[in-house]
């Protein structure tokens, strides 16, 4: 019974924030863990077509890492491959699309919690999954004086990473994808190992992924699954293995 009680004291108090960004209402969910330390913060980007609700609901990331502030950002209607006329809601791809929206909401956020709770600067963490997972490689390409380090599924971050400030990153993809084919995926990866100066050492394999080493620090961690757009069940527990590993330079 104790135990029981220690479990819900500590565990991490849930809201709905709403704040004015520009012309724009914005909306996330928030997990905030009871310790007053500084925590790490982890902000989620659900795909085109999703709500942050979806997201919290399947991955549960504030159980699996219960000390860290999770983020889940509710994106607004945006064009997307399939949804030209963007009746849907997601996230910017590139910078300077919608106005850069989506950076200025992920700036408003952090500058809130950096007021109102205690985090820890060295450990400000991004995923996302297809159109979320861009916007993660989006952030770490423009953000990357705040990012310690991201992970992407079902995304490619080519066209953004190059001549990117170096940071440990996780790509998850599967084979059969057939949404963000897999071949980008590969060749994204690719990019990723040479920007990270990576040699081609044989990877350190730990749980379901495969870390390799980059220069100053750097890990690319790869979880390749013979699926398809989908995510597998394991992966939200390999990004939270993969991120606590991470830290600011």
């Amino acid at each position: 019974m104790l135990a029981l009680i220690a479990t819900v004291l500590l565990a991490p108090a849930r809201t709905e924030l709403a704040l004015q960004v520009g012309s724009d209402r914005r909306e996330a969910i928030l997990h905030v863990p009871a310790a007053s330390q500084p925590a790490p913060v982890f902000f989620v980007f659900h795909g085109h077509g999703g709500r942050a609700v979806n997201m919290e609901r399947r991955n549960q990331y504030e159980r699996l890492w219960p000390e860290a502030i999770v983020v889940y950002m509710q994106g607004l209607p945006a064009p997307g491959r399939n949804d030209p006329e963007g009746k849907r809601t997601g996230w910017q791809k590139n910078p300077g699309e919608l106005g850069d929206r989506d950076l200025a909401f992920f700036d408003a956020v952090l500058a809130k919690l950096r007021k109102e709770q205690a985090i820890d600067p060295r450990r400000v963490f991004v995923t996302g999954h297809s159109n979320g997972g861009r916007m993660a490689y989006l952030l770490w390409a423009k953000r990357s004086d705040m990012i310690a380090a991201g992970t992407a599924s079902g995304s490619t971050g080519r066209g953004l990473i190059a001549g990117t400030t170096p940071r440990s990153f996780l790509v998850i993809a599967g084979e059969k994808d057939e949404t963000t084919p897999f071949e980008s995926q590969k060749q994204s990866i690719a990019e990723l190992r040479s920007l990270f100066g990576i040699d081609g050492a044989k990877p350190e394999k730990v749980g379901s992924l495969e870390i390799e080493k980059g220069r100053h620090g750097v890990e690319l961690g790869t979880m390749i699954y013979p699926g398809g757009h989908q995510v597998p069940p394991q992966a939200a527990e390999a990004v939270v293995a993969f991120l606590k590993r991470q830290r600011m330079p």
